[in-house]
């Protein structure tokens, strides 16, 4: 299996639940973010997705027109919030309170990352493998 369709199948599952959880269970979720007014968890968040995100980037930097360059712009997404929560924890931290202050922002983001899950799971669990190439 190629680093695409595994990456595919891996961020699009875990982008799915995760957002599904969050719709189901905004609540929860709101009480989770309040806890990241913790510096030491925002701090490690940062470092989690800078790490993630710089995995895929340099595993997996793909520019073509197709959506293989989801999995890359999903990656350098992180990175740049990973960098933001390093750089900036205090002004990530007032985003965040934003985010929970407003329902309908935390429902539109799961909603988002549930159909992006969706479009990457589907496209990565119906990808044929490519075959090497022969040198």
């Amino acid at each position: 299996m190629n680093r695409s369709i595994y990456l595919a199948r891996l961020l699009g599952s875990t982008l799915a639940i995760v957002g599904l959880s969050i719709i189901l269970r905004a609540d929860h979720f709101s009480s989770v973010l309040k806890a990241f007014d913790n510096s030491a968890l925002l701090y490690l968040s940062g470092l989690l997705a800078l790490s993630f995100g710089l995995a895929v980037v340099i595993g997996h930097n793909v520019w073509r027109f197709s959506w293989r360059t989801l999995i890359t712009l999903v990656g350098w997404i992180a990175v740049a919030k990973g960098i933001a929560i390093l750089f900036a924890p205090s002004h990530m931290g007032a985003l965040t309170d934003k985010v929970i202050a407003t329902p309908d922002a935390l429902l539109g983001s799961a909603a988002f990352d549930c159909v992006l899950g969706a479009i990457l799971g589907i496209c990565g669990f119906l990808a044929k493998p490519e075959k090497p190439q022969k040198p």
